[in-house]
């Protein structure tokens, strides 16, 4: 069975854009000695504080589904437009209000200082019915020790 011409065209467009750090222990120590300064897309989407957080919200705010969307990059990248876009996709498909925040990066932070930035925004959302969770990568398994977190706290 061959690929569809819009497979064989996302792989060409993630190896073209795969990060020049992922081939390599020696670039991965370069990455993390000197980390790329990175900017959070802002032209299409537009980011708001809420809770001391800076966040991108997508759909209703009165929607029935509200998810608290933590986006994936191993930690060290920002959120990107591919990510913006499926929050907005999202709260399209899902009646959802979604917030998606943008958070301390590792190596330069904490994992308890992205707990302690999240949790007044979670306490805010929690008010809410049908409080979803989510993550893609990175973003997935912060998700699973922040529930940890909030459990333990």
């Amino acid at each position: 069975m061959s690929k569809s011409l819009i497979a064989r065209i996302l792989e060409a467009v993630l190896r073209a854009t795969k990060l020049k750090y992922m081939d390599s222990k020696e670039e991965v120590d370069k990455f993390i000695e000197n980390p790329p300064k990175t900017k959070v897309p802002k032209r299409l989407f537009k980011s708001k504080e809420m809770d001391g957080c800076e966040v991108f919200t997508f759909g209703d705010e009165n929607a029935e589904n509200t998810i608290l969307y933590v986006h994936g990059g191993a930690y060290v990248l920002e959120i990107n437009f591919f990510q913006l876009l499926h929050c907005r996709k999202l709260a399209k498909k899902l009646n959802a209000y979604v917030v998606a925040p943008v958070y301390p990066l590792a190596h330069l932070n904490k994992a308890n200082q992205t707990y302690d930035l999240l949790t007044p925004l979670y306490e805010k959302l929690s008010s809410r019915k049908n409080l979803i969770l989510m993550g893609d990568s990175a973003g997935g398994g912060f998700v699973y020790s922040f529930c940890q977190h909030i459990r333990k706290h």
